[in-house]
């Protein structure tokens, strides 16, 4: 392939990667904001997974929005100093670990619920939630801040949020974390089962993403030319995007509870006269009949 060859094949490649970029997120913004909306007015899906999932829900719009920023930065590719590279990504940085700790914190709490379903019942949704989001936020702060104090304040390059950040010490124990509770739930074989297909399916799905994402970002340091660096950056990018998107789509088809929700929502589009009297069908539990939140694969 000749130079001039090699140059049309990037820039078609970038020109499809930022396309495929804006149309996952704008699908992933769209269903984290009804995901918030539909949580916010109905009380029954207020338990602990629900609140879970309005966190991750929260970090992932953050992460989408950055994401894009990152794409920007990776085809513009500016070369800065490290340590100013760092500080324009270092919020998107606290987040994206956050939201890696959150995903890590349902798998816990899924396991803990298969293995001591006895004393999982007495913990209560608003405390677990509640602390989950003080000592996430806290080991993500504190983690970011590690990575800055070993950044080479001397050194320059081009800047991204992969250059920035090295993700590599979480992967091992998101991977076990996540494979552990996924054969626990499927070696289960009582009445918890299918209440945990849904949180199944969504730690399944962002291991494979997230996982793949993280392990391509690690295979970068031993590519030496710059066009491959790119490309398995903007690949990088696009698994980073699967995974922040892919929240409420996994509920839409995983539970019959929130697909009701869903449906009835996705109504209101279609008329906008009534908004307001159907707004109040949509998350009214008489309307819903929904008597507690099961993720029941239908």
């Amino acid at each position: 392939m000749s130079e001039e060859d090699q140059t049309v094949f990037h820039v078609i490649f970038a020109i499809v990667a930022c396309v495929l970029q804006v149309a996952v997120a704008t699908a992933g913004i769209f269903g984290h904001v009804i995901i918030l909306f539909v949580t916010y007015r109905t009380k029954e899906i207020q338990n602990k997974y629900g609140l879970l999932l309005v966190q991750l829900s929260i970090t992932h719009i953050i992460c989408i929005f950055g994401e894009l920023m990152n794409t920007a930065f990776i085809v513009a590719a500016p070369v800065l100093p490290k340590t100013e590279c760092f500080k324009i990504f270092a919020a998107l940085l606290v987040v994206m670990i956050w939201q890696s700790l959150i995903m890590l914190s349902i798998s816990i709490d899924l396991l803990c619920a298969i293995v001591f379903p006895i004393h999982y019942r007495k913990w209560t949704a608003r405390a677990s939630v509640c602390v989950n989001v003080v000592v996430c936020g806290f080991i993500s702060v504190a983690y970011t801040m590690t990575i800055y104090g070993h950044t080479d304040t001397t050194g320059s390059g081009i800047c991204n949020v992969y250059t920035a950040q090295n993700h590599s010490v979480f992967t091992h124990t998101e991977a076990l974390a996540y494979t552990i509770a996924v054969l626990q739930n499927a070696c289960y074989r009582n009445q918890h089962r299918k209440t945990m297909r849904t949180i199944s399916m969504l730690i399944v799905i962002y291991m494979c993403t997230w996982v793949l994402s993280i392990l391509t970002t690690d295979a970068i340091h031993f590519v030496a030319d710059v066009e491959w660096r790119f490309i398995m950056w903007m690949v990088a990018s696009v698994l980073q995007m699967l995974c922040f998107a892919q929240t409420f789509y996994v509920c839409y088809q995983r539970s019959s509870e929130y697909r009701n929700i869903f449906r009835r929502l996705f109504k209101l589009l279609k008329l906008p006269k009534d908004v307001k009297i159907h707004l109040q069908q949509v998350c009214s539990p008489e309307k819903t009949h929904i008597r507690s939140i099961s993720f029941v694969m239908t």
